[in-house]
């Protein structure tokens, strides 16, 4: 009976005790961010903007009730918002449901852009207008988010917004078109998007003085400048101005069936050995590479096959500059028909930051594009097989400090390349380049803090993958198991000692 009453005790003592602690954690609790680098806590470099704050900042979340019961993405958007109140007391954050206000559609005249959401309420299936946007106020000044869904990337979002309402100043960035032909909305357009989170997008016309206040210029098919454009380009970085050139050691045209044939040395050629980067003039092929899809008619029906394209080749992140703070967290990069860069060891300023796998290989003329040749594709891989390199970086030592980056390759912001391969993440490598084209390592910090894949298929040396493996079927199918087993071998073995002395008592 005492044994009975002493366990009734010790049971609510201890519901009572987690009631207790239940109720405390609702005023007093922390957060402990175990993984690597703290991708889920506040960046160091936005605890210090919001702790420089002279003035109040107010954060208002428009989110619709329908999304917050359907997904959990607008729950952890709260979490990040209540956290930069956290850190900050000139920091407010109000969530508000637009459906609550008397004008819904005002929320609208603010910026936050509506999206339309398909429900199924009472059997019927039909569209709601849904919103989820952020409004940063800050004095007389406003930013907008317009429609936000992605907690991954909104602490860079959020900082570079409010960063931007500190200055009161616009970054601008020039996008140059080597080739007349492919305007912006027909073959670069998610970039001109992805770069308008940052920047307001000018178009720089041929033949036009760049002006001072650009921050960076970006050059689509640099070998294809008009001759008097390059001039232009020298004067901009003599000045501190910061350049990044897409060029093409080989010109491939599919969609007018033209031959490839190499580009030769052009003006633009002269420019980046002026600043120590020298672009090679043959393809470069790599083991590490994307597959092509390859329509075919066989017996008359059209049909779909992938085929292993060399051509093509992904640039892995162990093959790139842990140092340089683009590649330090390096989220991707795929490259298509690119040719080579190399660095002037004399030139201190000008280093490579990615470069392909030491099993790659060049093509020299004729060149072969045609992924079902492959014996063809491999035809100079005995002679040339090797490390090269594809991205390269280069900055003045004295004057202004003007900035050059090069990429062997005027394709890797295409559109249909980018929706062929899937590689969003050449989107984000643009916009790192361009963040230190424009001497902001800072916000450069916050967007690649969390863009390392830490899936084991990122996993790139074989025997590190190899361990791993082990390491995981040896942990969950022998050592749990096996514990679950000696633990409930020991429970036995202690019960019936027990039942055995009791017995003798009596």
């Amino acid at each position: 009976m005492r044994g009975s009453r002493r366990r009734l005790l010790v049971h609510g003592l201890v519901l009572s005790a987690i009631v207790l602690a239940t109720a405390n954690s609702l005023v007093y609790f922390t957060r402990v961010d175990l993984t690597e680098r703290r991708i889920h806590t506040i960046s160091h470099v936005s605890r210090e903007l919001l702790e420089g704050l002279e003035y109040d900042v107010s954060i208002t979340y428009y989110r619709s009730a329908r999304l917050v019961e359907r997904f959990p993405e607008p729950r952890e958007i709260v979490d990040v918002l209540e956290e930069y109140a956290a850190v900050s007391g000139a920091v407010s954050a109000r969530f508000v449901d637009p459906s609550g206000l008397e004008r819904p559609e005002d929320v609208e005249a603010l910026g936050v852009v509506p999206q339309q959401l398909t429900v199924t309420e009472g059997g019927e299936r039909r569209t709601a207008v849904v919103y989820s946007g952020v409004v940063i106020e800050y004095l007389d000044r406003r930013a907008v988010l317009p429609f936000v869904f992605q907690p991954e990337t909104l602490e860079y979002d959020l900082t570079t917004a409010i960063d931007n309402l500190l200055r009161d100043e616009r970054r601008y960035l020039g996008l140059l078109l080597g080739d007349q032909t492919r305007g912006v909305e027909e073959s670069y357009r998610f970039v001109a998007s992805e770069l308008a989170r940052t920047y307001e997008v000018r178009l720089v016309r041929p033949g036009e003085v760049i002006p001072d206040d650009l921050d960076v210029v970006l050059v689509t098919d640099a070998h294809r400048l008009w001759p008097e454009d390059v001039p232009l380009l020298a004067e901009y970085l003599e000045r501190g101005g910061s350049v990044l050139l897409t060029l093409n050691a080989v010109e491939v045209e599919l969609r007018n069936g033209i031959q490839p044939r190499a580009v030769g040395r052009t003006p633009v050629h002269e420019l980046a050995a002026m600043h120590g980067v020298t672009v090679g003039g043959s393809l470069l092929l790599d083991e590490s590479h994307n597959p092509i899809e390859v329509e075919e008619v066989a017996a008359g029906v059209s049909v779909t096959r992938s085929y292993p394209y060399p051509h093509w080749p992904v640039v892995l992140p162990r093959y790139t500059s842990e140092e340089h703070p683009v590649t330090a967290r390096f989220p991707g990069l795929d490259l298509y028909w690119p040719g080579t860069v190399a660095v002037d060891p004399d030139y201190p300023g000008a280093r490579i930051i990615a470069a392909s796998t030491p099993r790659a290989w060049l093509m020299h003329e004729p060149f072969e594009l045609n992924p079902q040749r492959s014996a063809q594709l491999l035809r100079d891989a005995e002679h040339t097989r090797g490390q090269y390199g594809l991205v390269a970086v280069s900055r003045q030592q004295t004057g202004p400090g003007g900035r050059l980056a090069v990429v062997s390759d005027s394709h890797f912001l295409r559109d249909d390349l980018l929706q062929a391969t899937g590689s969003a993440w050449n989107l984000e490598f643009a916009s790192s380049l361009a963040h230190w084209l424009s001497h902001d390592e800072r916000l450069l910090e916050v967007r690649t803090r969390a863009s390392r894949v830490l899936t084991l298929s990122a996993v790139t040396d074989a025997q590190r993958e190899a361990t791993i493996r082990f390491t995981a079927r040896a942990l969950n199918v022998v050592l749990l198991p096996l514990s679950v087993m000696l633990y409930g071998a020991f429970r036995l073995r202690r019960r019936k000692r027990r039942s055995r002395v009791g017995g003798r008592q009596e």
